[in-house]
């Protein structure tokens, strides 16, 4: 939003959503739900998938730094039917 000149507040009216939100989604500490990501596509000309996809993937590293391995896990194998 900075290199756009524009503030959270005045993005989050643009939205026509709360500056609570907004800002929790900005600092992290809210993801991007499917609603959330609909409204950043239609204000920014994308596509919703970027910022589901994005927030995925953010999910999946933070997963990653407190995941432990399963140890005595057999390896399935799919047959072919």
């Amino acid at each position: 939003l900075e290199p756009m000149e524009i503030t959270q507040s005045a993005f989050s009216k643009h939205l026509a959503g709360t500056y609570a939100k907004l800002n929790e989604i900005v600092n992290g500490h809210r993801g991007v739900t499917a609603d959330a990501a609909l409204a950043l596509g239609e204000a920014f000309d994308m596509e919703a998938e970027f910022w589901l996809n994005l927030q995925n993937q953010c999910n999946l590293w933070k997963a990653k730094q407190h995941h432990k391995p399963c140890k005595n896990i057999k390896h399935l194998t799919l047959q072919a039917a």
